[in-house]
């Protein structure tokens, strides 16, 4: 059965409606794009992902810029100036992050009609065409991005896409997490370890500058589980810059482009442990700096300063501006695939 969902997963009333199988589900609703609700077995029952599941359109889901467990755009994260080039003609898209475009500018994924196909039980595809000058992006872009509840208690997302024309294509989930539970406060006690001895350090409008810089000695050292909240107030330009964490971390892949262990989080009340896995080059940490109880994040839950975190798999931020960084250049006949793995378990607290 094929159904027709709005990007953050909310069903389009206009189109075919029909049940999901429960099974797909199991513990939550995930549908495109949209990581909503988790439990983990062995857990006291509750939330560890913002957003509540519910099937609906809202206008608040659909026009928020934080992209909260939403797909990106074509490119996730900042370009500089909103604008790149490819074979000398020069691309604008829209400034919804001033003076950068963030997450590849407007209207994002969240807000388009995708297609859905269960595959089995615990497996379902979401499927969209997004045509040539969609964004002011060049190339007609057929995406697919696969969501599979495994073994372990695991959710792999899985992309593809094809273009008829050269493009940039770097998709990711923003999936928000606080493993306490939603409602449970901020995570500055939550603990993050992520395999990466070098940043891509940013300006002052969070772009990077082009260097890989060493996280040795700085707040951004997380190469042992440490709280969210040990250095997050520490005097470091960086963490000025970004309002606390939001930076992008390069990953200590011994083989690129392969499976890697690249984070793991602790809920320090629930002993919810999380494990991230990708074949990405890098890991997004931002730690809730904008988030200002602005949205309904579950029922009557608000976005409050620092209640969640992002762990975004992902290639470098202003990517077609840096040429040493891996490109996201996508030419026909090739076929992008990325792939994620969050994978959860319970510790004794």
């Amino acid at each position: 059965m094929t159904q027709h969902y709005v990007g953050n997963g909310h069903q389009n009333e206009n189109a075919k409606q029909g049940p999901l199988d429960k099974n797909v589900v199991a513990g939550g609703l995930l549908h495109a794009g949209d990581c909503r609700r988790s439990s983990v077995r062995g857990a006291a029952e509750a939330d560890r992902l913002v957003g509540d599941g519910k099937p609906r359109i809202s206008k608040s889901c659909q026009k928020d810029s934080r992209r909260q467990s939403d797909a990106a755009r074509r490119v996730a994260n900042r370009i500089a100036k909103g604008e790149f080039a490819l074979d000398g003609k020069t691309y604008h898209l829209a400034i919804n992050n001033p003076p950068n475009s963030l997450h590849g500018g407007e209207p994002g994924y969240q807000e388009v009609v995708w297609d859905t196909d269960q595959l089995n039980d615990s497996t379902i595809q979401f499927s969209y065409l997004s045509r040539d000058g969609e964004a002011n992006y060049p190339g007609n872009l057929t995406i697919k991005v696969i969501y599979s509840l495994e073994a372990n208690d695991s959710l792999k997302i899985s992309y593809e896409a094809q273009t008829d024309q050269k493009t940039l294509c770097a998709l990711t989930n923003h999936a928000y997490f606080n493993l306490n539970g939603v409602g449970s406060g901020d995570i500055y006690n939550q603990k993050v370890q992520i395999n990466a001895d070098r940043i891509t350090p940013v300006d002052s409008t969070l772009i990077p500058t082009g260097e890989l810089e060493s996280v040795k000695g700085t707040p951004f050292d997380f190469l042992k589980l440490t709280a969210i909240g040990k250095n997050i107030n520490e005097k470091n330009t960086q963490l000025r810059y970004c309002g606390g964490y939001d930076m992008n971390f390069v990953l200590n892949n011994p083989k690129p482009g392969s499976m890697f262990h690249a984070a793991t989080a602790l809920g320090d009340k629930s002993g919810i442990l999380m494990n991230v896995y990708t074949d990405e080059p890098g890991l997004q940490f931002y730690s809730g700096n904008f988030m200002a109880g602005e949205h309904f994040i579950a029922q009557s839950v608000t976005d409050d300063y620092r209640t969640a975190f992002t762990l975004g798999t992902q290639h470098f931020p202003d990517n077609p501006h840096h040429k040493n960084f891996p490109s996201i250049l996508l030419n026909p006949g090739q076929t992008y695939r990325s792939c994620s793995i969050y994978q959860f378990s319970v510790t004794k607290k």
